[in-house]
């Protein structure tokens, strides 16, 4: 794997434009995950309400290497000035990391 290496951070006051140019060059490893990703994430939007929360446990455990989870987690301790449901359904989880799907209320 050969990449560029970081930029050298310009002196203060000589900020190069909006785009940050001091970002390292980070070569794009594989075109086809890429657009896996984006082919699911694209079909969770188009996947029907009751549909979504199985595209997206497609997008976490079969692209993402995730485990597939299932159950109701509750959300009634949620902080008084958060609105959210009362639950939301378990979809994935990887090393203590839980993907959660609630609907709005």
């Amino acid at each position: 794997m050969t990449h560029r290496p970081c930029r050298k951070r310009p002196p203060p006051g000589k900020i190069q434009g909006i785009r940050n140019q001091w970002e390292p060059n980070i070569p794009n490893q594989n075109r086809d995950d890429a657009v896996e990703v984006e082919t699911q994430i694209a079909s969770i939007f188009a996947s029907t309400w009751d549909g979504r929360a199985n595209a997206i446990r497609r997008l976490f455990v079969e692209t993402l290497d995730f485990d597939p989870a299932s159950g109701q987690v509750s959300l009634a301790s949620a902080s008084a000035n958060v609105q959210l449901p009362e639950a939301a359904e378990r979809v994935a989880v990887l090393d203590g990391v839980q993907v959660l799907y609630a609907i709005e209320p």
